[in-house]
């Protein structure tokens, strides 16, 4: 039977492209089951969406900026069997809806995307928020009927059980890259936001460690997006020499970071993850590193990948310099393969929205 469900997030979209496009997937995902009304924050404007059968059939703007009230009134028009919300730090507006939803008997999913999350939390105005949000946390979890995560770290939140997900990709939407002849040249690429817990500090420092002992290999790492850890690392760069081979180039899109992924023999997972005491999670780069075809090192237990997946190399989960010629051997042995073809069949196969949100589906 077509079941009808919510899925609201408070979070300011435009801010966080990485997040819009994954809560527009679950929104599509989970409409698999029924209709979904997704509303969302973009700009400061509230959008409405619909979806049915994985596909987008409404969507406006609400003039009206008074979420509870856009809720309250949805509730009046629609009866909601389940309700998808993603956690927002220290937001007693989301509070306000769980217990609207709740006294309607709408069955709730809070997504927490990271757990525990303490030690991701850097800015004043997060600090502030993270001490709004110790006030009222413990009630968003009793009011859910499930809380949902892609973090293996912890079984349970005030012991409420986590539905493990992972983050889930349509690989076709990915160019294939095309297999890399390693010779003089080894080339490393990293598509990220620059948070401490990327650990891409641990790479500038092995290139370093690298360029003392070897004079085969011309290495150099392509660092592709922006974030508050972006001054750090380039300071790091320029006082250990090596602006020749640590390139940064912002936020690239389409053509022109395929171009970079085609270059590229060995992309770069998360390796700081420990940082934050969330080393056992799923991360939406490996995924799409997968889509792509390139072979990937990540210290992260990527729970969407088995152990014995050939085209991912697991580093060690703490803050020594990476091993670069451990590295470079990685990919000979990958060179044995048609990698770019077997991951992408592996992404297909293995990676899709619809696995990832399967234990999701399952409850609803």
């Amino acid at each position: 039977m077509k079941k009808k469900g919510l899925v609201f997030i408070r979070t300011d979209l435009k801010k966080h492209i990485g997040v819009y496009h994954k809560v527009l997937e679950i929104s599509k995902t989970l409409s698999l089951k029924g209709n979904v009304i997704l509303v969302y924050n973009f700009g400061g404007k509230i959008i409405f969406s619909e979806y049915c059968e994985n596909k987008l059939v409404y969507k406006r703007k609400i003039n009206n900026v008074n979420i509870i009230k856009v809720i309250e009134d949805l509730l009046k028009k629609n009866k909601f069997e389940f309700a998808y919300i993603r956690f927002s730090l220290g937001d007693p507006i989301s509070l306000i809806i769980q217990k609207i939803l709740n006294k309607n008997k709408v069955k709730i999913f809070l997504e927490i995307p990271v757990f525990p999350f303490d030690k991701e939390i850097i800015s004043l105005k997060n600090k502030i928020r993270w001490y709004l949000n110790s006030l009222f946390f413990k009630s968003e979890i009793f009011l859910s009927d499930y809380i949902v995560s892609t973090s293996y770290n912890v079984d349970n939140i005030f012991g409420k059980p986590i539905i493990r997900i992972f983050n889930g990709i349509h690989p076709e939407k990915f160019r294939l890259k095309k297999k890399q002849k390693l010779e003089r040249d080894f080339y490393l690429i990293g598509v990220s936001s620059l948070t401490f817990w990327q650990g891409y500090d641990r790479v500038i420092k092995g290139i370093y460690d690298f360029k003392k002992k070897n004079e085969t290999y011309n290495v150099k790492f392509f660092i592709i997006g922006e974030g508050h850890e972006r001054k750090k690392l380039e300071k790091m760069v320029k006082k250990l020499g090596l602006i020749d081979n640590v390139e940064f180039l912002g936020v690239l899109k389409g053509e022109k970071l395929d171009a970079f992924f085609d270059m590229a023999h060995i992309a770069v997972g998360a390796l700081g993850r420990h940082r934050t005491n969330s080393n056992n999670i799923s991360t939406l780069k490996a995924s799409e590193y997968c889509a792509r075809g390139i072979p990937f090192f990540t210290s992260v237990n990527e729970i969407a990948f088995s152990e014995d997946f050939k085209f991912m190399k697991r580093i060690e989960s703490n803050d020594e310099n990476i091993d670069i010629f451990e590295i470079i051997d990685f990919y000979k042995y990958c060179e044995n393969f048609d990698y770019p073809l077997e991951m992408r069949q592996f992404a297909m196969k293995e990676l899709s929205w619809q696995k990832g949100l399967k234990n999701v589906l399952d409850l609803i």
